[in-house]
């Protein structure tokens, strides 16, 4: 292969996986906000912070209010958000968009993942 020069590409990767919560969906190195199309919420992964509607303005906080305490985040589809440092601020567009994956069970979380690369998180229950 003389006079050919393999390209290299750099490539800047984000892994946070020691930080995501064991309800996450499994299969992302990288997520940095889940949007929950059941309940029209955002987590914010690496702050561990929820993203919710209080009246007219989105409000943070480590726990979800009393009135979503009946749902279960193990079971409910989460939406990797990746591309937006503030994602409710599209949230008219995530609620069209993700709407037909209210009811899903599809998605297997990541405490239930056999891969040793969640270990970390597998222990990230605290979080709901």
């Amino acid at each position: 292969m003389a006079g050919i020069t393999p390209s290299v590409y750099a490539q800047s990767i984000n892994v946070n996986l020691d930080k995501q919560p064991a309800w996450g969906p499994m299969g992302y190195d990288t997520a940095n906000f889940y949007y929950l199309p059941d309940l029209n919420i955002y987590f914010d992964v690496n702050n561990a912070l929820f993203y919710f509607l209080n009246g007219s303005s989105w409000t943070s906080s480590q726990y979800l209010p009393t009135k979503y305490k009946k749902y279960d985040l193990y079971s409910l589809y989460k939406v990797v958000i990746n591309n937006n440092s503030k994602p409710w601020q599209s949230n008219k567009e995530h609620k069209k968009t993700y709407s037909n994956y209210k009811d899903d069970k599809t998605q297997t979380p990541i405490r239930y993942c056999s891969d040793s690369k969640y270990d970390k998180s597998k222990k990230n229950t605290n979080r709901q």
